[in-house]
């Protein structure tokens, strides 16, 4: 039988069965620990030594005993059962929110006018959960959800998703011009159309992507520059 047909045909229950009857020392302990019949327990035995091609117990007046090869698998198989049951602890725990990471991708603006507030109140419900915000424009963000790099992001509109993506809207924030002492009279509550700010110099960040997004939908070019205006 080669390495990978043993692997393939040895039922893990079996190595269940066979370490509580080291520690329970004899078959009709193990079922009982393990609320199975005694019946179950044998047979269970006798397919993992078979698979393993060597006797693991010697039946002795008293109960079993460990053989030697029975005493080297025992200490693999009993690490192997705490790690098992260490796991489904933590996933337990992970998903009560007692323990684990959340990471998060956020632009500075949905940052500070969104996500701080939320962040503050699951810090103090949940102290253990440890979050971690990677700050970036909206494409990096969602370049680093598609990457795995976070676990979601809080992004601003527009923005173009690939379908394994589910967007979901959550706040609304209005963006405002702010106009000099010379703009100041003659714009102050006013209704500007896109024509009329054609006229107006405007000062926009380098990596406004979102900016740029916007004003091409609109129908107007856009040049990578501070001082523009958007030109058709």
């Amino acid at each position: 039988m080669s390495k990978q047909d043993l692997h393939g045909s040895v039922n893990l229950e079996y190595y269940r069965v066979f370490c509580s009857v080291c520690e329970c020392g004899g078959i009709t302990a193990a079922a009982e620990a393990l609320c199975i019949s005694q019946p179950a327990v044998s047979p269970a035995v006798r397919q993992l030594e078979t698979a393993l091609g060597c006797r693991l117990f010697l039946r002795t007046s008293r109960g079993v005993k460990l053989t030697s090869e029975g005493e080297l698998l025992l200490s693999y198989v009993r690490r192997g059962i705490d790690a098992i049951q260490d796991g489904e602890t933590m996933l337990r725990r992970m998903k009560d929110l007692e323990t684990g990471e959340i990471r998060i991708g956020a632009s500075d603006m949905t940052l500070q006018f969104y996500l701080l507030p939320y962040l503050e109140q699951f810090h103090e419900q949940y102290p253990n959960i440890k979050v971690t915000v990677s700050n970036g424009p909206t494409p990096e963000t969602l370049e680093a959800l598609y990457q795995g790099h976070i676990d979601f992001g809080i992004v601003s509109t527009p923005f173009e998703t690939k379908q394994a993506v589910k967007s979901l809207p959550v706040q609304e924030i209005r963006n405002v011009f702010i106009a000099g002492p010379k703009y100041a009279a003659q714009l102050k509550g006013r209704k500007l159309s896109y024509k009329e700010l054609l006229n107006c110099w405007s000062a926009i960040p380098v990596r406004a992507a979102l900016w740029m997004s916007f004003w091409q939908s609109a129908g107007f070019g856009w040049s990578r520059s501070l001082n523009w205006p958007p030109v058709r």
